[in-house]
Protein backbone atom coordinates (compact mmCIF):
# COMPACT_ATOMS: atom_id res chain seq x y z
CA UNK A 1 0.00 0.00 0.00
CA UNK A 2 2.94 2.36 0.60
CA UNK A 3 4.52 1.80 -2.73
CA UNK A 4 1.39 2.90 -4.32
CA UNK A 5 0.93 5.88 -2.57
CA UNK A 6 4.27 6.30 -2.94
CA UNK A 7 3.69 6.04 -6.74
CA UNK A 8 0.75 8.23 -6.69
CA UNK A 9 2.77 10.97 -5.29
CA UNK A 10 5.07 10.71 -8.00
CA UNK A 11 3.36 10.82 -10.46
CA UNK A 12 1.09 13.39 -8.98
CA UNK A 13 4.92 15.36 -8.09
CA UNK A 14 5.61 14.94 -12.03
CA UNK A 15 2.13 16.35 -13.12
CA UNK A 16 2.66 19.44 -11.12
CA UNK A 17 5.98 20.14 -12.82
CA UNK A 18 4.85 19.79 -16.13
CA UNK A 19 1.49 22.17 -15.18
CA UNK A 20 4.23 24.90 -13.81
CA UNK A 21 6.60 24.79 -16.39
CA UNK A 22 3.60 25.13 -19.05
CA UNK A 23 3.93 29.11 -19.02
CA UNK A 24 6.92 28.61 -21.38
CA UNK A 25 4.79 26.55 -23.89
CA UNK A 26 3.50 28.53 -26.31
CA UNK A 27 2.75 26.88 -29.13
CA UNK A 28 -0.37 24.38 -29.05
CA UNK A 29 -1.40 23.06 -32.66
CA UNK A 30 -3.48 18.92 -33.49
CA UNK A 31 -2.98 18.27 -37.31
CA UNK A 32 -4.03 15.30 -39.47
CA UNK A 33 -3.83 13.89 -43.21
CA UNK A 34 -5.05 11.18 -45.74
CA UNK A 35 -3.66 10.16 -49.03
CA UNK A 36 -5.39 8.02 -51.52
CA UNK A 37 -2.48 7.41 -53.74
CA UNK A 38 -4.00 4.48 -56.56
CA UNK A 39 -2.13 1.89 -55.38
CA UNK A 40 -1.04 3.04 -52.03
CA UNK A 41 -2.84 4.74 -48.71
CA UNK A 42 -1.55 6.60 -45.79
CA UNK A 43 -2.83 8.40 -43.06
CA UNK A 44 -0.94 10.37 -40.28
CA UNK A 45 -1.88 12.87 -37.14
CA UNK A 46 0.39 15.03 -34.52
CA UNK A 47 -0.13 17.23 -31.42
CA UNK A 48 1.80 19.74 -29.10
CA UNK A 49 0.69 20.45 -26.10
CA UNK A 50 0.81 19.86 -22.25
CA UNK A 51 -1.98 16.26 -22.96
CA UNK A 52 -3.12 15.05 -26.23
CA UNK A 53 -3.83 11.85 -28.11
CA UNK A 54 -2.50 11.33 -31.63
CA UNK A 55 -3.72 8.35 -33.95
CA UNK A 56 -4.11 6.90 -37.64
CA UNK A 57 -5.07 4.39 -39.60
CA UNK A 58 -4.45 2.69 -43.43
CA UNK A 59 -5.97 -0.22 -44.78
CA UNK A 60 -5.56 -1.04 -48.20
CA UNK A 61 -8.30 -3.23 -49.83
CA UNK A 62 -11.45 -3.73 -52.13
CA UNK A 63 -11.90 0.16 -50.70
CA UNK A 64 -8.98 2.05 -49.65
CA UNK A 65 -9.75 4.04 -45.79
CA UNK A 66 -7.47 6.26 -44.06
CA UNK A 67 -8.41 7.92 -40.82
CA UNK A 68 -6.00 10.68 -38.78
CA UNK A 69 -7.21 12.09 -35.71
CA UNK A 70 -5.26 14.72 -33.36
CA UNK A 71 -6.42 16.63 -30.46
CA UNK A 72 -3.91 18.88 -28.10
CA UNK A 73 -4.72 20.32 -24.48
CA UNK A 74 -2.52 23.26 -22.94
CA UNK A 75 -2.82 26.47 -21.65
CA UNK A 76 -4.42 28.28 -24.39
CA UNK A 77 -6.98 26.00 -25.02
CA UNK A 78 -7.89 22.48 -26.68
CA UNK A 79 -7.38 21.67 -30.60
CA UNK A 80 -8.75 19.03 -32.55
CA UNK A 81 -8.01 17.76 -36.07
CA UNK A 82 -9.91 15.08 -38.03
CA UNK A 83 -9.26 13.62 -41.57
CA UNK A 84 -10.91 10.96 -43.42
CA UNK A 85 -10.20 9.45 -47.15
CA UNK A 86 -12.03 6.56 -48.48
CA UNK A 87 -11.38 5.64 -52.07
CA UNK A 88 -11.21 2.66 -55.22
CA UNK A 89 -8.01 2.22 -57.65
CA UNK A 90 -9.24 4.64 -60.47
CA UNK A 91 -13.14 4.70 -59.94
CA UNK A 92 -13.92 6.89 -56.71
CA UNK A 93 -13.00 8.60 -53.58
CA UNK A 94 -13.99 11.04 -51.02
CA UNK A 95 -12.41 12.79 -48.48
CA UNK A 96 -13.28 15.30 -45.64
CA UNK A 97 -11.47 17.31 -42.71
CA UNK A 98 -12.37 18.82 -39.82
CA UNK A 99 -9.92 21.54 -37.42
CA UNK A 100 -10.95 23.07 -34.25
CA UNK A 101 -9.69 25.29 -31.46
CA UNK A 102 -11.30 26.61 -28.38
CA UNK A 103 -9.13 29.18 -27.23
CA UNK A 104 -10.01 31.55 -24.45
CA UNK A 105 -9.32 34.56 -27.12
CA UNK A 106 -11.55 33.08 -29.47
CA UNK A 107 -12.73 29.76 -31.81
CA UNK A 108 -10.95 28.76 -34.85
CA UNK A 109 -12.49 25.89 -37.30
CA UNK A 110 -11.32 24.97 -40.70
CA UNK A 111 -12.93 22.59 -42.87
CA UNK A 112 -12.61 20.86 -46.78
CA UNK A 113 -14.18 17.95 -48.43
CA UNK A 114 -13.10 16.50 -51.91
CA UNK A 115 -14.35 14.38 -54.44
CA UNK A 116 -12.76 12.35 -57.03
CA UNK A 117 -14.04 9.98 -59.76
CA UNK A 118 -12.19 8.59 -62.59
CA UNK A 119 -8.86 8.81 -64.66
CA UNK A 120 -5.72 6.37 -63.79
CA UNK A 121 -3.86 8.43 -62.06
CA UNK A 122 -6.26 9.00 -59.13
CA UNK A 123 -5.24 10.87 -56.18
CA UNK A 124 -7.34 11.55 -53.04
CA UNK A 125 -5.95 13.96 -50.41
CA UNK A 126 -7.19 15.92 -47.50
CA UNK A 127 -5.67 17.16 -43.98
CA UNK A 128 -5.55 20.31 -42.16
CA UNK A 129 -4.31 21.52 -38.71
CA UNK A 130 -4.89 24.40 -36.23
CA UNK A 131 -2.20 26.04 -33.89
CA UNK A 132 -2.44 28.30 -31.03
CA UNK A 133 0.67 30.62 -31.04
CA UNK A 134 1.03 33.06 -28.53
CA UNK A 135 -2.45 33.50 -27.82
CA UNK A 136 -3.17 34.10 -31.59
CA UNK A 137 -5.30 31.57 -33.31
CA UNK A 138 -4.01 30.05 -36.92
CA UNK A 139 -5.15 27.14 -39.19
CA UNK A 140 -6.36 25.89 -42.56
CA UNK A 141 -7.52 22.64 -44.35
CA UNK A 142 -6.26 21.29 -47.57
CA UNK A 143 -7.97 19.20 -50.38
CA UNK A 144 -6.73 17.83 -53.32
CA UNK A 145 -8.69 15.76 -55.91
CA UNK A 146 -6.87 14.76 -59.09
CA UNK A 147 -9.44 12.15 -60.90
CA UNK A 148 -11.07 13.19 -64.32
CA UNK A 149 -13.97 14.76 -62.18
CA UNK A 150 -12.88 16.59 -59.20
CA UNK A 151 -14.63 19.30 -57.47
CA UNK A 152 -13.83 20.63 -53.46
CA UNK A 153 -13.75 23.20 -50.99
CA UNK A 154 -11.76 24.03 -48.65
CA UNK A 155 -12.41 27.22 -46.21
CA UNK A 156 -11.70 28.95 -42.98
CA UNK A 157 -13.17 31.20 -40.15
CA UNK A 158 -12.28 32.23 -36.64
CA UNK A 159 -13.60 34.55 -33.71
CA UNK A 160 -10.77 36.56 -32.55
CA UNK A 161 -10.07 39.83 -34.47
CA UNK A 162 -6.47 39.70 -35.73
CA UNK A 163 -5.98 36.27 -36.08
CA UNK A 164 -4.03 34.70 -38.78
CA UNK A 165 -6.65 33.43 -41.28
CA UNK A 166 -6.56 31.19 -44.30
CA UNK A 167 -8.41 32.60 -47.60
CA UNK A 168 -11.08 29.77 -48.54
CA UNK A 169 -9.89 28.09 -51.51
CA UNK A 170 -12.17 26.26 -54.23
CA UNK A 171 -10.92 24.13 -56.93
CA UNK A 172 -13.39 22.13 -59.68
CA UNK A 173 -12.33 20.25 -62.75
CA UNK A 174 -15.05 18.48 -64.82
Amino acid sequence: MKQKTRLTSLIVAILAICFLSQPRIQAQDAESWVDVLGSKVGAGASFNGLLGHATSTAKRGDVDLGHGFSVGLGKNGITLSNSIGVGKDGIAGIGHNVQLNLNRNGVHVSRGAVISRGGESQQLSVGGQTRTIGGRLAGGSEVVGTGSHSKGFSNSFSSLRGSLLTRPKLFGRR
